[in-house]
C-alpha cells in the first residue's frame, strides 16, 4: 500500500536566499513530510522554466501532519 499524501493546509511565501535550494526550502517549511511531496507540489504551483534565484519569492504549500 502506498502512504497517503497529506493534506494541503495553507502556503507560506518564502523569499530565496543565496545557494539555498528548493529541497532546503521544502524541508525548512514541511519539517515532517518528505520533501519531494513538497517539491512536486511546488513543480506544480510554478510556471516551467521558473529559476530559482535569490530574492525570489516562492509558494511554498504547507502540508497538515499527524
Amino acid at each position: 500500500l502506498q502512504p497517503s499524501s497529506p493534506s494541503v493546509v495553507g502556503s507560506q511565501s518564502v523569499v530565496v536566499q543565496p545557494g539555498q535550494t528548493l529541497w532546503e526550502v521544502a524541508k525548512a517549511v514541511n519539517p515532517g513530510v518528505d520533501p519531494r511531496v513538497t517539491l512536486a507540489a511546488i513543480d506544480d504551483g510554478q510556471p516551467g522554466g521558473s529559476a530559482l534565484v535569490p530574492g525570489a519569492r516562492v509558494s511554498v504549500p504547507e502540508f497538515a501532519t499527524r
